[in-house]
């Protein structure tokens, strides 16, 4: 299948492209029943990379965008127990990359490139031609992309192009949830290392769990661990949200890309679900679920992202965008999260496989990616904090429901940063040691007037009242309140860095 791609300029994943020190990478581990043989390998993604031309690209920088342009180099797999960094020369500058140690299969993925669900059906396809090569299998391909699946239209639709259409009519308030809730406390503390733990548990006993109340694998799951949370913190009366990513694919008619796609929901558990029977919650759950994932809210999301990605490409330099993007290093959960990538299709090739984990350092707070392969669940849980109540927590969860569980001994990883701008001269940008989000978005403002004429001061006061609009609302605010807001809980906070800013801003003659 021949690559007659032409530069395309990135827009989905474009948030992801501006990180300090780059974004580390998400990393699917497909574990074998035997040890992988590294010829075999070869030769799989090969034939795989065949089926993804979209993925046999390298992102070049022109004034601050990203274009995904054919990349000519060679792709292989490397025998290493360490992942390959990302986008640089390490890995021929491929935003996908394989590598493989004993009997484990690695392939790490750049968000910038795709979500978990375009590079799973990656992934399906690698498996299936490892398998036929290297056990002469011939298992069946229904549902993988493979060469006989031609690419289509709809594969390569960009989610973030042309602003949605949409009836404002029909967004409405939801009823029952808030942004407002419980924090873990550990989310406010210093980082860590990131550790997991990997839970493993029965396909079967499960779905007969959730069938038990009319729930989802993900809602049971934001059930058992909502509950597990509350049963530790009794005392308080806030709301725990759950927080996980939903497929927008349908709703955009996007059905099939491999780009970002996913719109973020939350379900509450309060006072008021804590009453609820676990049927009751589960129909409570689906119906939250249903109206924030309708078409009319996907479109509405998605057009507050193309709006900030139409503000800041006004911007005409990496530094610049760099100024602004800042503001998404150091995103945290309140609570936790929950990505569930699906069942993998293995067909007959699930004899060859034992498990297929997924894990990045990218993420901060608590993390639970979820995958479905071979009859079992499997959970990798991640955090970037020390102690184990809350996995203990959900063990007591799966144990009082009767479903056995396994799970590991902490796992101390790290996924590597991505190298993409490395080797690329990179504006100053001065470092204001602020380290909130709103003060990521005070330190942006204050690097745009370094880098940006006055005239164009009116592009950055349109991307932080958009930011706001979408990340920190509270319910009832207006911009204008809630940057009030959270001005008034800078000052409390940070008089002592602004003195700091202050001397910095004098020393470089800004002020």
């Amino acid at each position: 299948m021949k690559n007659t791609m032409t530069a395309e300029k990135v827009r989905a994943g474009q948030p992801y492209l501006y990180r300090k020190n780059g974004i580390p990478s998400e990393v699917y581990e497909v574990r074998m029943i035997d040890d992988v043989e590294h010829g075999s390998l070869n030769a799989a993604l090969d034939m795989t990379m065949e089926r993804y031309p979209y993925f046999k690209v390298r992102y070049e920088e022109h004034e601050g965008d990203f274009y995904a342009v054919e990349n000519d180099l060679p792709i292989e797999a490397y025998e290493s127990e360490a992942l390959i960094p990302l986008g640089g020369e390490e890995n021929n500058y491929y935003l996908i990359g394989v590598t493989h140690h004993v009997k484990s299969i690695c392939v790490s993925f750049h968000h910038g490139l795709a979500d978990g669900r375009g590079v799973k059906s990656f992934v399906e396809t690698l498996i299936y031609h490892y398998c036929q090569t290297a056990y002469g299998s011939t298992a069946g391909s229904e549902g993988i992309l493979t060469a006989d699946a031609p690419i289509t239209e709809a594969e390569t639709s960009e989610p973030c192009g042309d602003k949605y259409k949409i009836d404002r009519k029909a967004l409405n308030k939801i009823v029952g949830v808030s942004r407002k809730g419980f924090t873990l406390p550990e989310t406010k503390a210093a980082k860590s290392a990131h550790r997991r733990r990997e839970l493993k548990f029965p396909q079967k006993d499960f779905i007969a769990l959730c069938k038990a109340s009319g729930a989802s694998p993900v809602v049971m799951l934001s059930v058992m661990m909502s509950r597990a949370i509350r049963g530790l913190y009794p005392d308080s009366r806030e709301v725990i949200n759950s927080n996980f990513p939903v497929d927008a694919r349908a709703a955009l008619g996007c059905e099939g890309t491999y780009k970002n796609c996913v719109k973020s929901i939350s379900l509450p558990y309060g006072d008021n679900e804590s009453q609820m029977s676990a049927e009751e919650l589960c129909r409570h759950y689906k119906r939250l679920m249903n109206e924030q994932r309708t078409p009319e809210r996907c479109k509405d999301e998605f057009n507050k992202i193309i709006m900030l990605l139409n503000a800041v490409s006004h911007l005409r330099s990496f530094g610049k965008k760099r100024a602004v993007m800042k503001m998404l290093d150091d995103l945290r959960l309140d609570t936790y999260l929950i990505s569930y990538i699906g069942q993998f299709r293995f067909h007959e090739n699930e004899r060859y496989v034992e498990s297929v984990h997924l894990y990045s350092d990218c993420s901060s707070g608590l993390v639970m990616n979820m995958t479905c392969q071979c009859g079992y669940f499997i959970i990798d849980f991640t955090q970037d904090f020390e102690g184990d109540k809350y996995v203990n927590a959900l063990a007591e969860s799966f144990a009082n429901a009767g479903i056995a569980l396994s799970v590991s001994d902490e796992i101390i990883y790290s996924t590597p940063c991505d190298t993409l701008m490395r080797d690329m001269p990179v504006e100053k940008v001065i470092d204001t040691g602020y380290e909130s989000l709103w003060d990521k978005t005070v330190s942006a403002n204050v690097n745009a007037y370094y880098f940006v004429e006055r005239k164009a001061v009116g592009v950055y006061a349109a991307i932080e009242n958009a930011f706001v609009r979408t990340f920190l609302l509270k319910d009832g605010e207006t911009v204008a309140d809630a940057k009030l807001r959270l001005t008034e809980e800078q000052v409390l906070r940070s008089i002592a860095k602004r003195e700091e800013l202050l001397k910095i801003m004098y020393k470089e003659k800004l002020i």
